[in-house]
């Protein structure tokens, strides 16, 4: 484990190979244990997701009933971002209003895993040449459908591609913040699967199995999330964060 050397992933890739030793002792594919250990960080996440989506709904609620005072602090001190900055600070503390975490949570949670198995996948001996289904034969290499020749993509990957697929409609579903610095921040997230889709081409189909269907889970967690609490109301300045 020593490919990362980032504190507490050496820790976590182990405990989560142990924890894949287990799931494929009960299902007897790695594959399979891969996506029973998505849906376990998923259904882990999902609790304080809840509650985060919770929390950025009633702050919703409260920027809705001052937008009023908001556009005519606005309107007022276009010309001096200074003093607009601390205009809107205190109209935020008049309302107790504190911006939630919002989507940032659960990538902050999610990540360590995705480290934690970048790290685990690429050193463990257990997952050289196990297939998963079809095509993909090695959970260690890419899952290559087909043999292309050339020098950096010798062979068609599929998962990647699937996933890119996945991440570019979540991101192009997600409207726009209104305020300019975090619309570009979104604008450059929308476009970030290119640099993904690169970066992890050529590495372990194990690894692109936990992205893909956590990716696929994002979206189911999306639609109930919806249902139960209704739509996401537009906050000014507020950037939902991609989950992996």
């Amino acid at each position: 484990f020593n490919f990362c050397n980032i504190p507490g992933v050496t820790w976590l890739a182990t405990q989560l190979l142990k924890l894949l030793e287990f799931l494929y002792g009960i299902v007897g594919n790695w594959g399979v244990a891969i996506i029973l250990l998505t849906v376990l960080v998923k259904i882990a996440v999902f609790f304080l997701n809840f509650r985060s989506q919770k929390s950025m709904r009633a702050f919703g609620a409260k920027m809705a009933r001052v937008k009023p005072e908001l556009d005519a602090i606005q309107t007022q001190y276009k010309a001096d971002p200074k003093r607009l900055q601390q205009e809107m600070m205190q109209l935020y503390r008049k309302h107790k209003m504190f911006p939630p975490l919002g989507g940032c949570l659960p990538l902050f949670l999610t990540i360590p895993v995705f480290f934690g198995l970048f790290t685990a996948l690429r050193v463990s001996y257990d997952l050289r040449h196990q297939p998963f289904v079809a095509w993909i034969k090695d959970l260690s290499a890419p899952d290559a459908l087909f043999h292309l020749g050339f020098a950096y993509v010798p062979h068609f990957n599929v998962l990647p591609i699937i996933w890119m697929v996945l991440y570019s409609i979540m991101m192009f579903r997600m409207k726009l913040p209104t305020d300019p610095q975090q619309r570009t921040m979104q604008q450059m997230m929308r476009w970030m699967f290119l640099l993904f889709g690169v970066f992890l081409y050529n590495y372990a189909s194990g690894l692109l199995v936990y992205m893909c269907t956590s990716m696929a889970l994002a979206f189911f967690e999306q639609w109930l999330i919806k249902r139960i609490l209704g739509p996401m109301p537009d906050m000014p300045g507020m950037t939902t964060m991609p989950q992996f």
